[in-house]
């Protein structure tokens, strides 16, 4: 499904499965101080049938076209979810969004699977716009973005509300004729 042939680092893309549950919410919950600096989600995943609830909207949403949502492996271990989490096919934009558990941060990891399925979208999916929302604090991701070769269009106000507080977050896109003509793959 992805070439990850020209990647420095080892890892698989799968689409989620509903058999996920058990390791999704393992990742969540073994990392949850870590991810809930920035993800929304983490308070309401309490125990595997919360991530089993993500999981069976994800499979819906990807059988309706909205959406697609895959497991990243790292040496066959479950390690994080990456996503198409909005695919506007009226306009031919594909919004992403990624997180990986601690114990697989500063791999490597989440930079080659935003590349594959950058590229996944462009190739097979037929989307002229991949975007992506980064929180202004999260200088790690934001730094991601520009590796990448996205271009960092602006800043939304108060984009999110975190548990206590508004967030900012910065815009970033890359056009598929901007990912075709880079000069080598994003590493």
């Amino acid at each position: 499904m992805f070439n990850r042939t020209h990647f420095p680092v080892h890892f698989d893309l799968r689409p989620v499965t509903l058999s996920d549950a058990d390791s999704h919410f393992a990742l969540i919950d073994g990392s949850r101080d870590y991810l809930r600096r920035w993800l929304p989600f983490i308070d309401d995943s309490r125990s595997p049938e919360d991530s089993l609830g993500f999981l069976q909207y994800a499979l819906q949403a990807q059988e309706e076209g909205s959406a697609m949502y895959f497991a990243i492996l790292s040496e066959g271990e479950f390690a994080g979810v990456i996503g198409y989490h909005r695919i506007d096919r009226e306009n031919n934009i594909a919004t992403v969004g990624c997180w990986l558990g601690l114990p697989y941060q500063g791999r490597g990891l989440a930079h080659a699977a935003y590349a594959a399925v950058i590229e996944y979208a462009f190739t097979e999916l037929d989307m002229n716009r991949v975007q992506m929302f980064v929180s202004t604090d999260n200088e790690r991701s934001n730094r991601a973005k520009e590796r990448l070769g996205m271009t960092r269009e602006g800043l939304i106000r108060q984009a999110e509300w975190l548990y206590d507080r508004y967030v900012d977050h910065c815009i970033w896109s890359i056009l598929r004729d901007e990912w075709n003509q880079r000069e080598e793959p994003a590493r």
